[in-house]
Protein backbone atom coordinates (compact mmCIF):
# COMPACT_ATOMS: atom_id res chain seq x y z
CA UNK A 1 0.00 0.00 0.00
CA UNK A 2 2.85 2.48 0.64
CA UNK A 3 3.37 2.34 -3.01
CA UNK A 4 0.98 2.66 -4.21
CA UNK A 5 0.55 6.12 -2.08
CA UNK A 6 3.53 7.11 -3.06
CA UNK A 7 4.72 7.45 1.21
CA UNK A 8 7.76 5.53 3.09
CA UNK A 9 6.70 2.83 5.52
CA UNK A 10 7.67 4.83 8.49
CA UNK A 11 5.98 7.73 7.57
CA UNK A 12 3.01 6.02 6.80
CA UNK A 13 2.74 3.94 10.10
CA UNK A 14 3.72 7.64 12.07
CA UNK A 15 0.78 8.85 10.58
CA UNK A 16 -1.72 6.12 10.90
CA UNK A 17 -0.33 6.20 15.17
CA UNK A 18 -0.82 9.54 15.51
CA UNK A 19 -3.07 10.54 17.93
CA UNK A 20 -5.98 12.92 17.02
CA UNK A 21 -5.69 16.96 16.49
CA UNK A 22 -7.63 18.93 18.52
CA UNK A 23 -9.49 19.85 15.68
CA UNK A 24 -10.13 16.65 14.58
CA UNK A 25 -11.52 15.91 18.04
CA UNK A 26 -13.52 19.08 18.04
CA UNK A 27 -15.11 17.79 14.68
CA UNK A 28 -15.77 14.27 16.02
CA UNK A 29 -17.63 15.95 18.93
CA UNK A 30 -19.56 18.13 16.57
CA UNK A 31 -20.79 15.14 14.64
CA UNK A 32 -21.70 13.45 17.15
CA UNK A 33 -23.90 16.44 18.92
CA UNK A 34 -25.60 17.23 15.33
CA UNK A 35 -26.66 13.25 15.31
CA UNK A 36 -27.86 13.75 18.65
CA UNK A 37 -29.99 16.40 17.84
CA UNK A 38 -31.55 14.78 14.41
CA UNK A 39 -32.36 11.86 16.40
CA UNK A 40 -33.99 13.91 19.39
CA UNK A 41 -35.96 15.77 16.66
CA UNK A 42 -36.76 12.27 14.41
CA UNK A 43 -35.06 13.50 11.80
CA UNK A 44 -37.02 16.94 10.90
CA UNK A 45 -34.23 19.53 11.87
CA UNK A 46 -32.39 20.69 8.83
CA UNK A 47 -28.88 22.74 9.48
CA UNK A 48 -30.60 26.15 10.46
CA UNK A 49 -32.54 24.43 13.53
CA UNK A 50 -29.85 22.23 13.88
CA UNK A 51 -27.21 24.92 14.89
CA UNK A 52 -30.04 26.98 16.81
CA UNK A 53 -30.48 23.41 18.99
CA UNK A 54 -26.58 23.60 19.67
CA UNK A 55 -26.44 27.30 20.54
CA UNK A 56 -29.29 27.00 23.06
CA UNK A 57 -26.95 23.68 24.69
CA UNK A 58 -24.42 26.24 24.96
CA UNK A 59 -22.06 24.72 21.93
CA UNK A 60 -20.20 27.42 20.09
CA UNK A 61 -20.38 27.35 16.53
CA UNK A 62 -21.34 28.86 13.14
CA UNK A 63 -24.02 27.86 11.47
CA UNK A 64 -22.03 27.21 8.05
CA UNK A 65 -20.14 24.71 9.77
CA UNK A 66 -23.26 23.10 11.00
CA UNK A 67 -24.29 23.04 7.56
CA UNK A 68 -20.70 21.68 6.22
CA UNK A 69 -21.11 18.90 8.74
CA UNK A 70 -24.42 17.64 8.17
CA UNK A 71 -23.57 17.67 4.18
CA UNK A 72 -20.92 15.97 4.88
CA UNK A 73 -22.55 13.28 6.93
CA UNK A 74 -26.10 13.23 4.90
CA UNK A 75 -29.15 14.60 4.42
CA UNK A 76 -31.31 16.15 6.88
CA UNK A 77 -34.13 13.47 5.66
CA UNK A 78 -32.09 10.68 6.76
CA UNK A 79 -31.99 8.43 10.07
CA UNK A 80 -29.00 8.36 12.68
CA UNK A 81 -27.18 5.04 12.74
CA UNK A 82 -28.41 2.31 15.07
CA UNK A 83 -26.86 1.80 18.97
CA UNK A 84 -24.47 -0.54 17.56
CA UNK A 85 -22.53 2.70 16.75
CA UNK A 86 -21.42 5.00 13.98
CA UNK A 87 -20.32 2.65 10.02
CA UNK A 88 -16.25 3.51 9.07
CA UNK A 89 -15.81 4.29 5.48
CA UNK A 90 -12.61 3.76 3.99
CA UNK A 91 -12.87 7.30 2.83
CA UNK A 92 -12.60 8.39 6.93
CA UNK A 93 -9.80 10.00 7.92
CA UNK A 94 -7.12 7.56 9.25
CA UNK A 95 -9.58 4.63 9.13
CA UNK A 96 -11.63 5.95 12.11
CA UNK A 97 -15.48 6.13 12.29
CA UNK A 98 -17.09 8.84 11.44
CA UNK A 99 -21.12 9.36 12.41
CA UNK A 100 -22.91 8.50 8.99
CA UNK A 101 -26.58 8.22 7.72
CA UNK A 102 -28.06 6.01 6.37
CA UNK A 103 -31.58 5.37 4.86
Amino acid sequence: MCQVLNVSRSGYYAWVDRPPSVAERRRRELIEQICRVHEESFGTYGSPRTHAELIDRKIDVCVNTVANRTGSIGSSRRSCPTASGPATSPTSQRGKAFCTWRR
